[in-house]
């Protein structure tokens, strides 16, 4: 059994990728299944086959814990992977299916030796060979500074993975023309170094080495 896991943080495109890619099997007559894992999403593109808000919500988290929507969504995939038989089983149920699962925007959540990290090899395990799919937004390749941010994040998720992963950059009809690179420089990068020319070394890339003790508990801190 083949499938991907879309990735990228919020707002890169993900559910619409999925959808995209729904439709792309529609035509083709693939037998595919889609899974959203991502408790968050209220704007879901495409018609999920399983979806994690059949087992749990961020705003029932957060109304029942009181607490806010970030902590929420790491308690939801905290209770999937608690739970994830209900998962493994309905997939498993459709092994002459490729499977697409729409992830999670928090890129945290995919630590190493974390919940959604030991789900995936579980998924592995299962027979379920994966591919990682890093969706980037375009508009990132507008400033240097920006694409080095998501490239070391990209790398540090190819890394935490351990899986193939296809980066893929989202939004390019939206890329501006103007740009001090073209579009191919960002998908071939041919020399890192050049980006280094954009970036201007003043005060907003310069930060102090040491780090401010705070307490949001006790109310101390910060002097």
């Amino acid at each position: 059994m083949y499938g991907i896991l879309v990735i990228g943080a919020p707002g890169a495109g993900k559910s619409t990728f999925c959808a995209g890619l729904a439709d792309i099997f529609d035509q083709i007559q693939r037998s595919y299944i889609t899974v959203n894992l991502d408790p968050a999403n209220d704007s879901v593109q495409y018609d999920a086959s399983y979806d994690i808000k059949e087992l749990i919500t961020v705003e029932e988290v957060m109304d029942r814990l009181g607490i806010g929507p970030n902590g929420a969504l790491k308690y939801s995939i905290d209770t999937l992977c608690r739970n994830q038989d209900w998962l493994l089983h309905k997939i498993q149920d459709n092994k002459d299916k490729y499977v697409v699962i729409d992830c999670p925007g928090q890129l945290e959540l995919y630590k190493c030796e974390g919940e959604l990290w030991k789900l995936i090899r579980n998924l592995e395990r299962a027979g379920v060979r994966l591919c990682a799919v890093h969706l980037v937004d375009a508009l990132y390749c507008s400033d240097a500074a920006k694409f080095i941010s998501v490239v070391m994040s990209t790398l540090a998720t190819m890394v935490t993975m351990e899986m193939p992963q296809i980066n893929v950059l989202s939004k390019v009809d939206l890329f501006d023309d103007d740009a001090p690179f073209s579009l191919e420089y960002f998908t071939e990068l041919p020399d890192v170094n050049r980006l280094l020319e954009l970036l201007n070394f003043n005060k907003h890339f310069v930060c102090s080495a040491s780090a401010v003790e705070i307490t949001c508990i006790q109310r101390s801190g910060g002097d």
